[in-house]
């Protein structure tokens, strides 16, 4: 979940990701997929036997509530 970022290096310096852990592996995130103008589109995904628990819900409202702590206005991508 690295895209529209200059590297990897520069998500870690401007980016954020959140996951949900199910027996030591991710089954849902939420991460931010493009950074500027004091906005973020971010981006959820969720492994196909997880879905319909409110585990994506959960963590793209912890990312939200994560950037408008810092003043950045989330908004939501329409990828697949």
């Amino acid at each position: 979940m690295v895209y529209n970022f200059r590297s990897h290096e520069d998500f870690i310096n401007r980016g954020v990701a959140l996951g949900i852990l199910h027996q030591g592996r991710f089954v849902s995130g939420a991460s931010t997929a493009a950074v500027g103008g004091g906005k973020v589109e971010i981006d959820i995904q969720t492994h196909d036997r997880f879905r319909r628990r409110g585990l994506a819900r959960a963590v793209a409202a912890a990312l939200i509530l994560y950037c408008l702590d810092r003043g950045l206005r989330a908004m939501l991508g329409c990828g697949e």
